[in-house]
């Protein structure tokens, strides 16, 4: 992705670095809601069982 932002902003090394790190940011976001989802959807399974029981 570093490529397409150097020719879509030739010159710019500092607007290139804070984009990627922009990205990356979103990215660790991402795979925090979604491993906090599964651990709620695990234990939303566990307490169903326990409740069943």
């Amino acid at each position: 992705s570093s490529e397409l932002i150097s020719t879509k902003v030739p010159g710019l090394k500092n607007s290139e670095a804070s984009e990627e790190e922009r990205v990356l940011d979103l990215g660790a976001m991402d795979n925090r809601i979604r491993v906090s989802r599964a651990v709620i959807a695990e234990m939303e399974k566990i307490n169903g069982a326990v409740r069943c029981e």
